[in-house]
């Protein structure tokens, strides 16, 4: 190692550096699992809600487009119903990589100045969150509640429980304004 090598791991076991990258590990963790909740939750809470046989439904409309893998078959059903692109869904995979590689090998995030939190995936889960919330919202929700018939809304306005708490953290851990 040479010295710029020392100099630059010495700077990431500060305290404040240290705190910094733990809290953008912990927080693209948790973004991901909101993520995963929007891909995977929201279709499976749909089609096994109320149902005589949820589970079969669920299987022939989304488990059915990947039978190995449920969070696959949730983006191909997504993608089908075009809330997202074949290049979104290949994004997503690379988004579900770096959190797998931030969650077992949290030593090499925070120590090798070349392995950090991808920042620019970390913002991207959250147009993704926002963008998934926002078609689930006008597309399944209003059009199922009546107080919304007739009603003009600007799906810009929309904000989901998870697109505030993902603001919120992300607010909290960059202590910034608020995401857009």
């Amino acid at each position: 190692m040479d010295v710029a090598e020392i100099q630059a791991i010495e700077r990431l076991l500060t305290n404040d550096v240290l705190k910094e990258n733990l809290a953008k590990a912990g927080l693209y963790l948790v973004a991901w699992e909101l993520l995963k909740d929007a891909i995977i939750g929201q279709p499976k809470r749909f089609f096994t809600m109320a149902e005589s046989k949820p589970y079969d439904d669920y299987k022939a409309e989304v488990l059915s487009l990947d039978p190995k893998s449920e969070f696959i078959a949730s983006c191909i059903w997504f993608q089908k119903n075009e809330v997202l692109t074949a290049d979104e869904v290949k994004e997503i995979r690379q988004i579900r990589q770096h959190r797998t590689d931030i969650a077992h090998e949290m030593p090499n995030i925070l120590l090798n100045p070349l392995t950090q939190v991808d920042e620019a995936k970390l913002m991207r889960i959250h147009e993704l969150v926002s963008k998934i919330d926002r078609w689930w919202i006008t597309e399944i929700e209003m059009p199922c509640n009546e107080e919304f018939d007739g009603q003009k809304v600007d799906s810009t306005e929309i904000k989901s429980g998870r697109m505030r708490f993902l603001e919120h953290l992300i607010s909290a851990v960059y202590e910034c304004g608020r995401v857009h």
